[in-house]
């Protein structure tokens, strides 16, 4: 391989490193957000509702560049390279890479199956502050009906 496969080779790895991080710090968000969710703090929930989108746009950054060196590396077209998972290029790259790129597709996958159990968690409580909402206000509408009916 030549000088600049191998930077390409690394910039890869790091990007796929960049992304674990970046999926751990959302899972610590997410985790984060399951308080304030449980606290009903709409203001903190507005504010870790804005940093998971700056690191959603972060995270998309890094899997286009991803893409983008997949497809030069492999000479295909970006479309294709995108139906190539992390595993499949491993059968393409040299074994340090592939051993590297193996052990961080393990930690990716483990922390997208915690990231979607603590989503699901987090759907189920701010359904559950909805619910509360609804109810607070069906018993203020009833009371103030009821006001009224007995004034009347």
């Amino acid at each position: 391989m030549d000088c600049q496969t191998d930077s390409t080779l690394e910039r890869l790895v790091a990007i796929v490193r960049s992304q674990a991080k970046l999926l751990q710090t959302m899972l610590e968000l997410t985790e984060r957000l399951q308080q304030h969710l449980i606290a009903f703090d709409a203001p903190a929930i507005e504010q870790s509702a804005h940093e998971q989108e700056l690191l959603l746009e972060r995270l998309g950054e890094f899997e286009s560049e991803r893409i983008a060196i997949t497809a030069a590396l492999l000479g295909i077209t970006p479309s294709e390279a995108r139906t190539i998972t992390l595993r499949q290029l491993c059968a393409h790259m040299p074994e340090h890479v592939c051993t590297e790129l193996s052990l961080l597709v393990t930690e990716l996958g483990e922390q997208l199956k915690q990231l979607h159990l603590a989503n699901s968690i987090n759907r189920l409580l701010a359904l559950r502050g909805r619910n509360s909402i609804q109810a607070t206000l069906e018993f203020i509408r009833e009371r103030n009906l009821h006001a009224i009916n007995t004034a009347l």
